[in-house]
Parts: C-alpha cells; structure tokens; sequence
C-alpha cells in the first residue's frame, strides 16, 4: 500500500504520462492524474494528497491558479509547479504567498524531480508530526485545565466545609461555655481538653486554668479511677459525694460515642450544697 499519494495535474497526455514513469519504481508513492485544473480540484474535493505537481500553462485555469485553490482546500499539501522561464516573475510571486511550495523547471531531470519529491515530503512528513504533537499538547493543555478547575473546585468545596465545621465547633464550645452545667472535657490521653465558665467558678483556683494538665495533678483519686474506668467499659459512671473547694458535689463520668467513641470524657458537675 502507498504510504503518500502524488497528484500530478497537466493538459498534456505525454507529460503525465512522462510523470508517472519517473514514480514507476517508488512504491511508497501512488499517482493520480488530472488533465485540467478544474478536474484537479473534483479529485481534491473527493479526497486530500499529500503532493501536487501542477504545469504552469493549461488551458483554462492556470497552474499557480489552480495550487492556489488547492491550498485552500488542503493548506498543508505540499505544491510544486512545472514551468519554463517564460512565467518566472509569476511563479515567484505565488511562491513568496506560499501558494506554491517549489518551482521545477522544463525540462526537468527524472532524478532531480525524484529528490525534490523526497525531500518535500520529508517537509510534510515533519509538518504532519509536529501538527500532531501541537494537537496533542493542545489536548493534554486542555485536560490539564480541565484537572485544575476540578482540583480549585473540590478545594473551595472543602475549605468551605472546614470553614463550616470551624463554625461549629466554636458555636459548639460557646455554648457549652454558656450553659448552667458545669462541664469539663478529658482526651483519652487524660489531659484536660475543655472547662466551661461554670466548672472554672467551681474547680479552679486564683483564675489558673486547668487547660492541658493532666486529671491527676487536679482531681481526687476517686474522679481519676472513675475516668479511667469509663475509658475501659464505656460505660456512664457517678460519684455521689465528693467535696472540693468547700461545696458538696456530684459528678458524672460521660463517655462521648460516635466517630469519637473512647476518645474523650464528659464531666458534668453538680452542687450538691445549692440543693
């Protein structure tokens, strides 16, 4: 099978004719022929080539003419045009518009025509790669954007669900800080996390928080055996009657559950004395 077809268009029988021998033994090309411009163009409207070699002087539609249509058509085809002297300033000005990629003068040498053929192929051959590879880059540019929107997309949607959440939380804690019950909060490294308003006025002393002590610089051995056993059993536990700071109180031991099952314990506090 012919790897590039050739398009070699003139009014003479015996000059397509003469083409056609000079390709005879090169199978990578296969050879169509036209014997006018205008049948020229029904074949590229069919069909793209890769090469066209046009006569210059046909009747009706001249060479440079009829390339130039061809380039609107398949801008990338590479064009080259026979002709004598006679139409140099004419074929010059085309190749200069790019109409026309080479000129190959009558009469031609076969060997001559042959590497001129080669070597403009070559040009397209290049031309087809790079195309290729610019489409390429063009589509992995437009992936890459595409990636990028979604990347900004997801990030906004979970900065705007940690700005929630943040929100939350420190509704959540001033609540908690607001509410009657005295509550303090123990991690599961039994450091204390979280004291409410309430809780302060009750357990700590001269305004110093108790916040990251651990519960055995400030509790009675009561309250740390029953945090601890909490943490083991997950279970709810109670001490009636203890006394600190001149009150009479009663403190629950609250395991929290959920996502944060065995990672932290609620005390509420209650006044024993006020009763």
């Amino acid at each position: 099978m012919s790897q590039y077809s050739i398009l070699c268009v003139d009014d003479e029988e015996n000059i397509l004719s003469a083409l056609k021998r000079v390709f005879l033994e090169e199978e990578n090309y296969g050879i169509i022929t036209a014997n006018s411009g205008e049948k020229g163009l029904e074949i590229l409207k069919g069909r793209p080539v890769d090469l066209i070699i046009s006569d210059q002087r046909m009747p009706g539609m001249s060479g440079t003419e009829f390339l130039k249509k061809a380039r609107e058509l398949y801008p990338d085809t590479i064009r080259i045009v026979l002709s004598g002297f006679s139409d140099f300033d004419t074929i010059t000005k085309s190749i200069n518009e790019g109409e026309i990629y080479r000129l190959i003068q009558k009469p031609w040498e076969d060997d001559d025509l042959l590497l001129t053929v080669k070597d403009s192929l070559e040009k397209y051959e290049l031309m087809r790669v790079n195309r290729k590879l610019q489409e390429e880059i063009k589509k992995q540019n437009k992936e890459l954007k595409t990636l990028n929107l979604q990347l900004e997309e997801k990030v906004e949607e979970r900065t705007q669900e940690l700005l929630l959440r943040n929100q939350i939380l420190l509704l959540s804690q001033e609540i908690l800080h607001n509410i009657s019950t005295p509550i303090i909060g123990v991690s599961n490294d039994e450091t204390i996390v979280f004291i409410n308003k309430q809780a302060q006025d009750i357990y700590e002393n001269k305004g110093i928080s108790w916040i990251g002590k651990d519960i055995g610089e400030v509790f009675s051995e009561d309250i740390i055996n029953s945090v601890k056993k909490v943490f083991q059993t997950q279970q709810p536990q109670i001490i009636k009657n203890i006394s600190y700071n001149h009150h009479r109180l009663a403190v629950k031991c609250l395991p929290l559950s959920g996502q944060f099952a065995k990672k932290g314990v609620i005390l509420e506090t209650r006044v024993k004395d006020e009763e």
